[in-house]
């Protein structure tokens, strides 16, 4: 028996159909792919980080990072991170602990409440941005908010009063300078000019914690003007200027 022969119709037909199951099939094969995330280079920073203090805790406020290329779509959460800092201690060395996670909403400014706070401790905060790939960004600037105590403590920093009852005495090829105790100081400095009106040429060329100074650093037939500071925790005012002319060997 030959070969059966068909029509070209038939063939034409029958390549039509392969074609359209082929674009069937694979149109179904990527129609669930997902699309590939946009590119970036790093995990956005936050800024304009702002704390301050409320009735129910620390109020922080914050603004959605800003880095180049970085969809704000990708971003999973923000990391809040809490510093006590000690007296003494710099904001940059506290120990820093996370005390939540914040998943973003809409809109472009964020805030949260630390309510677990006590009103004499200063803290600082930092936060930091986690991408969807748990990628994180750089820490953000630190806020602080500083402790009542710490607040009233350095309202209350002493500033001594300026020493009154300056003399001088020259003797012994020295001048000897005198003035009335100031209560709660540390130390006394003692500056000297050669010019009275120019205030600042007036330099230290000593300290003593008793209200007294001897001045062997002078020339004869010469004029000196003196002036005393009292120091407790600052440096207060200046007494009134004081000149002394020594005499000639």
């Amino acid at each position: 028996m030959g070969d059966k022969k068909y029509p070209l119709e038939f063939y034409f037909l029958f390549l039509i159909s392969y074609f359209l199951f082929l674009t069937f099939f694979a149109s179904c094969g990527s129609r669930g792919d997902p699309k590939p995330p946009e590119p970036y280079r790093e995990v956005g920073v936050v800024k304009d980080l702002k704390a301050s203090r409320r009735d129910d805790g620390i109020y922080l406020t914050w603004r959605m990072p800003k880095a180049k290329d970085f969809p704000t779509k990708a971003i999973k959460g923000f990391v809040i991170l809490r510093a006590e800092v000690p007296q003494g201690v710099r904001v940059e060395d506290a120990n820093y602990l996370s005390i939540d996670f914040i998943v973003p909403g809409k809109g472009k400014v964020f805030e949260y409440i630390d309510k677990d706070t006590r009103r004499d401790k200063t803290y600082a905060y930092k936060i930091v941005t986690m991408d969807k790939n748990a990628r994180m960004s750089r820490d953000s600037k630190i806020a602080i908010v500083i402790g009542e105590r710490a607040e009233i403590e350095e309202r209350q920093v002493h500033q001594p009063e300026a020493p009154t009852g300056l003399l001088a005495v020259y003797a012994s090829k020295s001048i000897i300078l005198t003035w009335d105790e100031v209560s709660e100081v540390r130390l006394y400095r003692v500056y000297r000019s050669i010019v009275r009106e120019a205030t600042e040429g007036f330099v230290l060329i000593g300290e003593t914690v008793t209200p007294a100074f001897t001045d062997r650093d002078v020339e004869p037939s010469k004029k000196y003007y003196y002036r005393v500071t009292a120091t407790g925790q600052l440096e207060g005012p200046s007494s009134g200027v004081i000149e002394v002319t020594t005499e000639a060997h």
